[in-house]
């Protein structure tokens, strides 16, 4: 666990868990083989992979964010009223979303691509076996 971090954040993990704190700007590049990730206060650009666990994300898209799971469900809350262009797809589950969408490409139960609030950095989320949450 890391938490109170100022600036970039790499970690990695072949078996376990991974959580991040972050309080100030810098990016986050994390990866587990099997273990959850949750980053909270990110805003930054943001890597995450998960090859079998949930991912969890928090804070405000001010750059590109490119979040994946290959089995598990992907989380994101989104604080504030920052702009974001949105590309979610799954395989095998749902799309859920709270944010309100300006459909910009295709839009089916396993694909969603579109703009919140007038669009901005690009928020890409992929799963193979597992639903994706944005609220």
């Amino acid at each position: 666990m890391a938490s109170d971090v100022r600036g970039d954040l790499e970690a990695r993990s072949g078996s376990g868990d991974i959580t991040v704190g972050q309080k100030g700007k810098g990016s986050v590049d994390v990866s587990t083989g099997s273990g959850d990730v949750e980053v909270t206060g990110a805003n930054g650009p943001i890597h995450v992979r998960a090859s079998s666990g949930d991912i969890l994300v928090e804070g405000t898209p001010a750059s590109d964010w490119d979040v994946s799971a290959s089995s598990g469900d992907v989380r994101l809350r989104l604080a504030g009223q920052a702009g974001f262009d949105l590309d979610l797809r799954t395989n095998s589950g749902h799309i859920d979303t709270a944010q309100p969408i300006t459909i910009t490409g295709s839009q089916s139960r396993r694909e969603l691509k579109g703009q919140v609030r007038g669009g901005g950095p690009r928020v890409h989320v992929t799963t193979s076996s597992g639903g994706i949450v944005i609220q």
